[in-house]
């Protein structure tokens, strides 16, 4: 059986890069002041990113869907390349092979297909943009500016629905690193939780450990670990994604999976 492909997993991508994130840090608590003094830095540094309106890249997704003991049932892996234009991602699906049971078998033909149609779906289901523009302003924020932009706790709008934990002594894969851990003091699917690492030189968020504080109607799980990269210019991207989630209604379209992707091989255009 083949897996529909996830069509939401870079929007789920970059709504969860967003929203962030959890506090179990060991640190002391550092003065409000200290504190406050940090996430204006990290509030300017957000806005001042640039994201790339016109790049290429390969893009390896693994979809592992599990059983009920989340164990692998089959694994895709679907090799693409990826291209923006003026900041509208297009991918080209240049094979997919599953395994299950042990068991390989080229699958590319008719996962070009499924993807095709639920893009389609996708796209008659997105609500028409009928507002007007004004030729003068500037150009609207899409993807991971956006989803920053709108969802990010750094900002004065948002900070006061998060308690903050910050851990200057952290450590990222043996290396040092900042540490912020976010709870949020409202519960609602649209605030996320968990823990951001940041370069403790740069301040560049270069990890996200997220999921909502309230998850979503019939979601009974859903975890996101997204990793960053600043490209020179400022320009943020995505390097890594993994997205696990166990959703649906009694036993009627359960997904249970973890995707999977990492991108490589980025040229900037603009």
């Amino acid at each position: 059986m083949i897996l529909k492909p996830i069509l939401l997993a870079r929007p789920a991508a970059l709504a969860l890069l967003a929203g962030a994130l959890a506090a179990t840090g060991q640190s002391p608590r550092p003065a409000p002041a200290a504190l406050d003094a940090f996430l204006d830095k990290i509030d300017a540094k957000v806005a001042a990113f640039r994201e790339p309106r016109n790049w290429t890249g390969t893009v390896v997704s693994t979809i592992t869907r599990m059983n009920r003991h989340w164990e692998p049932e089959s694994v895709i892996v679907v090799t693409k390349s990826a291209r923006v234009v003026d900041g509208r991602r297009t991918d080209e699906i240049a094979s997919a092979v599953e395994t299950m049971d042990g068991v390989a078998r080229d699958i590319t033909r008719d996962y070009v297909e499924e993807d095709r149609k639920a893009r389609e779906r996708y796209r008659r289901q997105r609500p028409p943009d009928d507002k007007p523009r004004d030729p003068n302003a500037p150009p609207r924020k899409r993807g991971l500016s956006a989803a920053l932009e709108d969802y990010t706790p750094f900002s004065a709008a948002r900070r006061s629905l998060f308690a903050f934990r910050l851990d200057e002594g952290a450590a990222l894969d043996g290396k040092p690193a900042v540490a912020l851990d976010v709870a949020a003091k409202v519960k609602d699917e649209k605030n996320w939780e968990g823990r951001i690492y940041f370069d403790p030189v740069t301040l560049d968020p270069v990890l996200v450990e997220a999921k909502p504080s309230d998850n979503p109607r019939f979601v009974q799980l859903l975890e996101a670990r997204i990793g960053l990269q600043v490209l020179p210019g400022g320009r943020l991207m995505l390097k890594t994604t993994r997205i696990r989630v166990n959703a649906g209604f009694l036993f009627i379209k359960r997904i249970r999976q973890v995707a999977e992707d990492v991108y490589s091989d980025v040229q900037i255009l603009d």
